[in-house]
């Protein structure tokens, strides 16, 4: 199941796109990003997509790492803020891959 969403820094809402969003499980295996940190168990985060993310020869130090965006969905009375963890390589462009908790406020609001 995807779903459009807006994706703006906090608190420029200028720089909005727009995308598909997935999830990945990652709650249940926390996974080594590239932002080389270990994907939180709870809370909302994000990967972008390799694009968006335009990590350089060392993606660790990637001034994206750690940044928090609003994720946002079109008819949703708010967003939701996410912490970028890690890059998303099978993503287009404007996408992005969340964890299954963040996603599951999406789809509780459709």
């Amino acid at each position: 199941m995807a779903f459009r969403f807006y994706l703006t820094t906090l608190p420029v809402f200028a720089n909005a796109f727009k995308g598909e969003m997935t999830y990945y499980a990652s709650n249940r295996n926390p996974v080594l990003g590239s932002c080389g940190q270990l994907s939180p168990v709870t809370g909302d985060f994000v990967a972008l997509s390799k694009g968006a993310m335009e990590n350089g020869a060392n993606p660790n130090k990637n001034p994206k790492c750690g940044t928090t965006i609003c994720v946002c969905g079109p008819g949703l009375q708010q967003g939701y803020q996410a912490k970028i963890v890690d890059t998303c390589d099978d993503c287009k462009q404007e996408d992005i891959d969340v964890n299954e908790e963040l996603f599951g406020k999406f789809a509780a609001s459709k």
